[in-house]
């Protein structure tokens, strides 16, 4: 993963590992909600694959969550 984060003074490099921690425990926690159809959690993923927060950017990855979220309603979506 630490490729995924760069955010200069804060690139993941930089991160304590209880922290590089926290976010992976993050990413499974929003993967499981969205997977059980939580839209919070489909956009949520989508605009972390989109800007590459905790996970490496992935635009098939963003259509699918965006997808799914749009398709229950999210206007943001």
């Amino acid at each position: 993963m630490s490729q995924q984060v760069s955010r200069g003074f804060f690139s993941w490099s930089t991160l304590p590992p209880s922290l590089q921690q926290q976010v992976k425990n993050a990413v499974v926690l929003f993967q499981e909600s969205a997977a059980q159809g939580y839209v919070i959690a489909q956009f949520g993923l989508g605009s972390m694959y989109g800007n590459g927060h905790g996970v490496p950017k992935d635009g098939r990855l963003v259509v699918k969550w965006f997808g799914k979220a749009a398709a229950q309603g999210h206007a943001g979506a």
